[in-house]
């Protein structure tokens, strides 16, 4: 379904913004916009340096460098200068002169004046402040989780959206997600070999090799469990989910509590973006979501994102198509130039690189 765009912008014009609806573009005189949530806003007139996005959240560098953010509708700058910067679904993450920021829910705040390292994902930061000699967590206000006792404060960390996974200089292995921290192991090296990390962390849950037995497990709703009575060849995490390929080459993930396999032999390749894992064998390119193994094309696409509940990618005739939420969606049969993912919103050019976007069962032409 075609809807003209400039009419959605009248209807909607009385609506506040909401997550999940942002993604930006460039028109052909290099003026910048933003659509969020069925509104479209001109944020500037001449070209930017840079730009981020998540769901929530809009970062760039305008023509003179300065550093601007977008979020529930309003576009503010926050700096005049920034080092680097990140955005994530829940925060932006800023550095400048040394100082570690965070921007959320429209306010920016000190993370530290001075740290050695700092990691983050969708709503959460860790990171090791030299000022105050400790291991500290940023959610919605910052937590002291360690402290400098020894030389060390904590001898590694990993961080997924919501969940971190550390191990702290007298080699406890720690969980910590909504606002709760749990010992998993004691005792626990970082490396099952000297070049491969025996631990992973993905959203809700952590995968890691025993350092007693060297079996494969999982800690996930507060229990561990054994995945593989042997090391895994290797293993990627996502939200509730781990897959991995097994010693003799098995291929299987772990979701929600259960373990499925998914081939005997590995996978030329597989990624897990949020709760969407995609895998290649034989030539196939293959889908596992919510609990469902799914054959998606007999052919890899040249180019595919992932986001939230959604799989975008170009067929062999070069249209765009969709899985979006457990259906498959032709998104255009029209030749495209580019087409790109953030959250729900997939954008993309037809023709002569006219914009499209589709938004929610829709196709919007501006």
């Amino acid at each position: 379904m075609k809807i003209s765009i400039s009419f959605l912008f009248l209807l909607f014009t009385f609506f506040s913004s909401s997550g999940q609806s942002i993604t930006t573009y460039t028109d052909y005189l290099q003026k910048f916009y933003v659509f969020d949530n069925y509104k479209i806003q001109k944020l500037e007139h001449l070209p930017i340096k840079s730009v981020k996005v998540s769901d929530d959240y809009l970062a760039y560098e305008d023509n003179v460098n300065n550093f601007n953010v977008y979020y529930n509708g309003k576009n503010t700058q926050l700096e005049g200068l920034v080092n680097s910067y990140s955005v994530y679904k829940g925060m932006i993450i800023y550095e400048t002169a040394g100082i570690i920021w965070a921007y959320t829910k429209g306010e920016k705040l000190v993370l530290s004046t001075r740290t050695i390292s700092y990691k983050a994902a969708d709503n959460i930061v860790a990171f090791i402040d030299v000022y105050d000699r400790a291991f500290k967590i940023f959610t919605d206000t910052i937590h002291v989780l360690e402290t400098h006792t020894v030389e060390t404060v904590v001898e590694s960390y990993f961080i997924a959206p919501n969940t971190l996974a550390y191990i702290d200089a007298q080699q406890n292995f720690y969980y910590y997600a909504n606002g709760e921290k749990h010992l998993v192991a004691e005792y626990f090296e970082g490396n099952y070999r000297e070049d491969v990390i025996s631990y992973r962390v993905g959203e809700n849950i952590i995968a890691y090799v025993d350092n007693y037995d060297y079996t494969f497990k999982t800690y996930y709703n507060e229990e561990s469990n054994e995945l593989d009575s042997q090391l895994p060849a290797s293993f990627k995490m996502g939200k509730n989910m781990v897959a991995w390929v097994a010693n003799d080459g098995t291929f299987s993930v772990f979701y929600d509590g259960e373990i499925t396999e998914l081939a005997s032999y590995p996978p030329s390749i597989y990624t897990i973006k949020d709760d969407i894992l995609t895998y290649v064998q034989n030539g196939y390119f293959y889908l596992f979501y919510k609990g469902k193994k799914i054959e998606v094309e007999p052919f890899v696409p040249s180019t595919y994102y992932k986001d939230n509940h959604t799989l975008v990618y170009i067929d062999q005739t070069g249209y765009v198509k969709a899985y979006i939420d457990g259906k498959f969606i032709e998104i255009t049969r029209q030749p495209n130039t580019d087409f790109k993912l953030n959250g729900n919103v997939i954008y993309y050019t037809v023709n002569q690189n006219e914009p499209r976007i589709w938004f929610k069962g829709e196709e919007l032409e501006f």
